[in-house]
């Protein structure tokens, strides 16, 4: 009984740290995007994922200066320079954020930040999309969030609203972004 106990309270710390990770990764977003604007385009969703990734830059840059010559790296400096690897290698294969080229989504990702504090039960009304380091027009919707249901998307100025299929020939001139929707 006990060991099930302790595998058990195992499993809920596991899951209160990933739920932990992504709340501070929604509201760096949220507290990143610039209060005057109502959504953002894609190159601006991908200079604010460059942004997120170097982050800790400054503080690695300092870690770095106050290590003397010959001593190891201090537990700090190594898990800043883990994390970058990590955001760096997801940002290539799909980077998983807020979608902030749509208003409604914006609105509602603010309103999470300001009212609720980054209350995880509400990380479900969020719509989340997957971007691209070397795809930068391709979208991969990862969830739906309320926003698509409560607003009609004819009234919608969504960037994203724009579906194009993928095109048989490598046409490197087109700047169309392509969404593909998630299961």
């Amino acid at each position: 009984v006990a060991l099930r106990t302790e595998k058990l309270s195992g499993a809920k710390r596991d899951r209160k740290k990933v739920e932990s990770s992504r709340v501070n990764r929604l509201v760096w977003f949220c507290y990143a995007l610039d209060p005057s604007l109502s959504s953002c385009s894609l190159e601006e969703l991908h200079q604010l994922v460059q942004d997120f990734i170097q982050r800790h830059s400054v503080d690695l840059e300092n870690e770095r200066k106050l290590r003397r010559p010959g001593r190891p790296k201090s537990s700090n400096q190594e898990r800043m320079e883990i994390d970058q690897e990590i955001e760096e290698a997801e940002y290539k294969t799909g980077f998983v954020l807020p979608d902030l080229t749509c208003f409604q989504s914006v609105k509602l990702l603010r309103q999470w930040c300001e009212n609720l504090n980054g209350d995880p039960s509400f990380l479900p009304r969020l719509r989340l999309i997957r971007i691209f380091k070397n795809e930068p027009l391709t979208v991969i919707e990862e969830q739906k969030g309320a926003a698509d249901n409560m607003f009609s998307s004819s009234t919608s100025t969504n960037l994203l609203d724009v579906i194009t299929p993928p095109q048989e020939d490598d046409d490197e001139g087109d700047d169309t972004p392509e969404l593909i929707m998630g299961e």
